[in-house]
């Protein structure tokens, strides 16, 4: 009895009671400035059967750094939109199983995170022709916009494709196929590649420009354009066929 009320006083390892030792430790904080999707990475060498955090200043603190393999301990903290704070140290703690811990500071530098959105550009408008979609717009208030990212996509909603960056505020989609709906979007863009919310989609039909001949059989909406019809052209019976404003009609 007399022994278990003593051992309570004392360490789990009196006679280990030394700092965790650390062999080396590997952050990206040489990247300065963190954007909306950057992820703060932290790796450390160290003994085994620690319990590792790592703190971002007063920004974010106790991250945890599970141990991945003996000794190796690694975690991230992912920047999310609407993260800022500027000149941040990074610090990592290293604790024994008794409770001796260690304090680290990481002297590679600073972090600055930056996930503010710039404001997002509005007035999408869009006209065809034979060289393509001609987009443009506005962009009323200028602070910390570097630029502009052009997305198209096949439905109004959902994957957008990136067709280009520029700096400019209009854009020509030479590679938009004829026949086909295309659906538009623009945001801009700051220096560090945060993105603004996108305008609404912009729904834009490319139509032919080059005599296209109809087919035997027509159903659904026809994309405008110069059609030539050969021979007999028959809507199914149950179906609906639609020609909308600027179709062209040819008869051999």
């Amino acid at each position: 009895d007399w022994g278990g009320k003593i051992s309570q006083f004392l360490p789990d390892s009196p006679h280990k009671g030394e700092l965790p030792e650390v062999l080396m430790v590997t952050t990206n904080v040489d990247k300065g400035i963190f954007g909306v999707g950057d992820q703060i990475e932290v790796e450390v060498n160290a003994e085994k059967g620690l319990t590792c955090t790592f703190d971002v200043g007063d920004f974010k603190k106790g991250v945890p750094l599970p141990e991945t393999t003996d000794g190796i301990y690694k975690g991230f903290y992912s920047i999310r939109k609407g993260d800022q704070t500027e000149a941040q140290p990074l610090s990592i703690h290293l604790t024994k199983p008794n409770g001796v811990e260690r304090l680290w500071q990481e002297a590679g530098g600073t972090i600055t995170i930056d996930a503010v959105a710039p404001p997002g550009p509005e007035n999408l408008r869009a006209s065809v022709g034979k060289n393509g979609v001609s987009l443009s717009w506005i962009q009323r208030d200028k602070q910390n916009v570097e630029g502009f990212v052009v997305e198209r996509g096949d439905q109004p909603v959902g994957d957008f494709k990136t067709v280009a960056r520029t700096g400019d505020l209009h854009y020509l989609d030479a590679e938009a196929a004829q026949g086909s709906p295309h659906y538009y979007r623009v945001r801009s863009s700051d220096g560090i590649g945060n993105l603004s919310d996108p305008t609404e989609s912009l729904k834009v039909i490319m139509p032919f420009f080059e005599e296209v001949a109809l087919g035997p059989l027509l159903k659904g909406a026809l994309v405008p354009g110069v059609y030539l019809a050969k021979g007999e052209c028959v809507v199914p019976e149950g179906e609906v066929f639609t020609m909308g404003p600027g179709t062209r009609v040819k008869f051999h």
